[in-house]
C-alpha cells in the first residue's frame, strides 16, 4: 500500500527512501515559483514542478514571489513531494498543510537531510492561526512592512479600550472593532501568542475570546460609558496598547492607537481614521490597502 504522510504543525518530520523526488506546489500560485537549493542537477519542469536526484547533502525547498517583492494577499501554497517514478513499488507521497504566504518574500517550506539510504523531510513553515478577514489582511500588511512570517510565540497583549462617552461614535461605526482586528493581525506577526481586551472607563471590564472572534466580542459587549477613562487602573507589568480618541493619554510609555480624524495626531503614533459618515470602518480599511499598510507598519513598530 502506498505510504502517505501529511506534515505540518502536528507532524513536523518524516523519513523516506533516498531516491529521485518530484516536488511541486499548487493552490493560488500564479504569482509564486518553486525554488530548490542547491539547484545543481535539479530538473525544473516549470515554475511549479522540479525533479531532484538522489541526495548527497541537505536540500532546501521553498517558494518565492514572481514579479513583486512579496506575495499578494490570499496566496496559499500546497507543497507535495513524491517519487519521480510513479511505477516504484509502494511509492511514498508527502503532502504538507497549506501555508498562507501572503505578504512574505521568499520563504522556506521544507528541508531535506539525507543520511545514507534515507532522507529526513522536515517542515519549515506551518499554517497560520485562523483570523477574521480584516485581521488576516492586517497580518499580510504587517509582513509586507518587514515582519517575519512566523516568530516564536511568546507573551501576551492587552488592548485597553477607552470607554469614555466620546468613544461612542467609534464603537458605533465599527472603528473600535476594526482597531482590535488590526492589532490582532499585527500581533500575530510580532509573535504575540495571546491577545485580550480590557474596557477602561470608571471601571475596567475584561473581554476574552479566540483571536478570530475578539473584535466581534468587543462589538457585542454592553459598554458602560463614563466621563473619562481611568488609565491608572491598568494592571502593571502587563504588555498593553491603548485605543482611544484622546490626543493626550496619561499612560506613560505604553503604545497608543488613536481613533481620530485629526491629522496632527499622526506625529504621536499610529492613527485609525474613522470612516465617512454612514460607512463601516472594516470595509473602509479593506478597500484601502495603502492606509491599512501604513497602519499595520505603525503598529508593528510599537509592538516589536
Amino acid at each position: 500500500m502506498m505510504p502517505i504522510y501529511l506534515l505540518g504543525a502536528r507532524t513536523a518530520r518524516v523519513e523516506i527512501p533516498n531516491q529521485p523526488l518530484a516536488v511541486s506546489i499548487s493552490g493560488s500560485v500564479s504569482g509564486a515559483a518553486l525554488y530548490v537549493e542547491p539547484s545543481a542537477n535539479v530538473v525544473r519542469v516549470n515554475a511549479h514542478l522540479a525533479v531532484l536526484p538522489a541526495m548527497s547533502g541537505p536540500v532546501t525547498i521553498g517558494v518565492e514571489p514572481v514579479g513583486a517583492p512579496t506575495f499578494g494577499h490570499g496566496t496559499v501554497v500546497h507543497l507535495s513531494i513524491g517519487p519521480d517514478n510513479q511505477s516504484d513499488l509502494d511509492p511514498v507521497q508527502i503532502g504538507f498543510d497549506p501555508v498562507d504566504v501572503s505578504g512574505a518574500g521568499a520563504m522556506e517550506l521544507a528541508a531535506l537531510t539525507p543520511a545514507g539510504p534515507r532522507v529526513e523531510v522536515a517542515v519549515r513553515a506551518v499554517a497560520d492561526s485562523p483570523l477574521g478577514p480584516l485581521a488576516a489582511m492586517a497580518r499580510t500588511a504587517a509582513r509586507r512592512a518587514g515582519g517575519a512570517r512566523q516568530r516564536p510565540r511568546s507573551g501576551s497583549l492587552t488592548i485597553a479600550v477607552d470607554t469614555s462617552a466620546s468613544m461612542l461614535p467609534a464603537f458605533t461605526d465599527g472603528s473600535v472593532a476594526a482597531a482590535v482586528d488590526v492589532i490582532v493581525g499585527v500581533a500575530d506577526v510580532a509573535g504575540i501568542g495571546d491577545v485580550d481586551v480590557l474596557l477602561v472607563g470608571s471601571r475596567t471590564a475584561a473581554v476574552r475570546a479566540p483571536a478570530a472572534e475578539l473584535a466581534a466580542a468587543v462589538a457585542g459587549t454592553q459598554v458602560r460609558w463614563s466621563a473619562g477613562a481611568r488609565w491608572s487602573a491598568l494592571p502593571s507589568g502587563v504588555r498593553t496598547i491603548a485605543v482611544t480618541d484622546a490626543r493626550d493619554v496619561p499612560v506613560g510609555r505604553l503604545p497608543v492607537l488613536r481613533i481620530t480624524g485629526d491629522p496632527r495626531c499622526a506625529q504621536l503614533g499610529p492613527v485609525l481614521v474613522p470612516p465617512p459618515s454612514g460607512g463601516a470602518a472594516d470595509r473602509a480599511l479593506a478597500e484601502d490597502p495603502a492606509t491599512l499598510d501604513r497602519l499595520a507598519a505603525g503598529l508593528l513598530a510599537v509592538l516589536t
